[in-house]
């Protein structure tokens, strides 16, 4: 008994060593939609299995996408590649632009990451390829005797291996071939290592999971090069922001409203509770206006009274977290005046989900969706402010476009859209309407969760 014990003590010590080290997870995923795959199957060879070819079976998922799974270091250096098959001569050429030794390659990161399904012997997924133009504005920065780089989950966020072109005056480009519908999440980096990196202001960026933010992007349809940002800000090396007329609205038409009324607070004035009353306006909806700064980043709640105790809960899919085990609203201000659209106290989504557009004649383009979370079905509610053409497209939190509307609107008015995602995997989901009318096109985003 004595010596069984230790075998499980050691045994069991040397799970949670192992455990410690190999910390963060990754999934591979090769789509292989464009090949003929023998009886054999995908496998993966690289580093870390000893360049086996037919020793790591990768296992089909769903839509000719093969998934294969293993844990490893924080900051290690992997290469490989995709076997069409399980020998040497059915293996991929990998492309210059994302190769290193002729092989794919990853730096671990710091959290458990799925990457995304590229074609078999491609750098983008399966898909229409567009060039997409980064641009960074340096003027502000001592530039690194290393150069400036760019870093992004499209080149395994390697710090060093793609440098961007000087192209004078402090602006340096590069341009990478993606695939249309693609998400990707990047950062700009002043010389070669991490040490350099750029800090996202959270205004413009989707959290890292480690304390930071990224840049994001979901790729179009087109060629296109994207607005020069000034290194580390969300807008160009010296822009001047505006003032402008932000109106937040809350829906109370499920709460028992408070004699002291219901407050708005946030990081603009202080986070104090009783500092700005709201008015009722009618129909449960309360509002006041505000003067803040176009670029700026905000949080808030609403509070059903005037003190923290009434404070609403906000849910997480539509918050940040707050340090304090709860979440708050958020807003990146604009530079033109807004009004927010008035969600249900405590809620993602709006009390009455048929009636939450009452304001026929408005000249913005505003969409909700009901419910989210969402099981099997969702239900897309768009508002357009006149006749034109409604593009809506729903991608999976990979950047693959799974479902795309487009419709001649003949008049103002409320539109409604339904999406079966019955067959679709539980996690993140983004809608993109895009509404092209009288002046310019204008477009809103939304994030959905199934579950």
């Amino acid at each position: 008994m004595r010596t069984t014990a230790r075998s499980f003590f050691i045994a069991f010590i040397t799970f949670i060593a192992c455990s410690a080290v190999m910390a963060v997870e990754v999934t591979f995923r090769v789509d292989m939609s464009l090949q003929t795959v023998p009886p054999e199957g995908v496998h993966i060879a690289g580093s870390f299995q000893g360049w086996n070819p037919g020793g790591t079976a990768m296992i089909l998922t769903s839509n000719n996408i093969y998934e294969y799974t293993a844990g490893f270091t924080e900051g290690e250096s992997l290469e490989y590649k995709y076997i069409n098959g399980d020998a040497w001569g059915e293996d991929e050429s990998v492309p210059p632009e994302c190769a290193q030794n002729n092989n794919r390659y990853l730096t671990v990161p710091a959290n458990d990451t799925i990457l995304v399904a590229v074609c078999f012997g491609s750098c983008a997924p399966c898909g229409s390829p567009v060039n997409i133009t980064f641009k960074v504005d340096m003027s502000e920065q001592t530039v690194s005797p290393n150069g400036v780089h760019i870093a992004g989950s499209f080149q395994g966020w390697n710090p060093g291996s793609t440098e961007m072109t000087d192209m004078g005056n402090g602006l340096y480009s590069h341009t990478i071939t993606l695939s249309a519908g693609e998400y990707v999440e990047y950062k700009y980096i002043n010389g070669n290592d991490w040490t350099g990196e750029e800090q996202v202001p959270a205004a413009c960026g989707v959290s890292n999971g480690v304390g930071g933010y990224n840049r994001f992007y979901t790729v179009p349809n087109a060629n296109t090069t994207l607005n020069e940002v000034c290194f580390g800000s969300c807008n160009p090396c010296g822009y001047i922001p505006v003032e402008v007329d932000i109106t937040f609205r809350v829906d109370m038409s499920k709460e028992v409203v408070s004699p002291d009324g219901i407050h708005l607070a946030g990081s603009f004035q202080g986070w104090e509770p009783a500092g700005t009353e709201m008015t009722d306006i009618g129909n449960g909806i309360f509002a006041v206006t505000l003067p803040m700064m176009s670029g700026e980043y905000h949080e808030y709640k609403f509070i059903n009274g005037m003190i923290w105790d009434s404070v609403e809960m906000v849910p997480p899919e539509c918050g940040h977290d707050d340090g304090q085990g709860g979440f708050n609203r958020y807003i990146s201000v604009p530079e033109t005046d807004s009004t927010l659209t008035g969600f249900c106290f405590s809620s993602c989504d709006p009390c009455n989900p048929v009636g939450i557009f009452s304001q026929p004649g408005r000249d913005e383009l505003e969409v909700n969706v009901w419910p989210n979370p969402f099981s099997d079905e969702v239900t897309i509610k768009f508002y357009t402010p006149g006749k034109g053409e409604v593009n809506l497209r729903l991608f999976n939190s990979l950047g693959a476009c799974i479902w795309q509307h487009n419709e001649w609107i003949s008049a103002a008015g409320l539109q409604e859209k339904t999406v079966s995602a019955e067959n679709g995997n539980n996690g993140i989901y983004y809608l993109k309407v895009v509404y092209t009318g009288a002046g310019e096109p204008r477009s809103v985003s939304a994030r959905l969760i199934k579950r």
